[in-house]
């Protein structure tokens, strides 16, 4: 599985690619999923000869945030339980705690 972080205007969103499932996910902490955004991404797989398709199982998964600056903590959250093998579903976010860690961990 491979996944990466991008940013659409000041929002952050987790793009999930699972090879082995092939399957695509984008995972907005705002639930504002952008059809353009989903079609983009299809269509650079597809001219890539990759078939695709979307797991709309793990995005319904992710849990979302309740203020809007909180969208990267969100991502960063996604981020830790995947690359750990974790579960989406169990995901609970306390957006001041993951600050708090993140500085931490960058030593700030």
């Amino acid at each position: 599985m491979t996944s990466h972080l991008s940013i659409l205007n000041v929002h952050f969103l987790f793009k999930v690619f699972d090879v082995r499932r092939t399957s695509v996910s984008l995972l907005d902490p705002m639930k504002n999923i952008d059809s353009d955004i989903l079609q983009t991404i299809g269509k650079y797989l597809r001219a890539h000869g990759l078939k695709v398709s979307r797991n709309k199982g793990l995005e319904k998964e992710a849990p979302t945030q309740n203020s809007s600056g909180d969208c990267g903590v969100f991502v960063i959250a996604y981020a830790h339980v995947l690359v750990d093998g974790g579960s989406l579903k169990e995901l609970k976010v306390d957006s001041i705690a993951t600050r708090r860690k993140i500085r931490e961990d960058l030593g700030l």
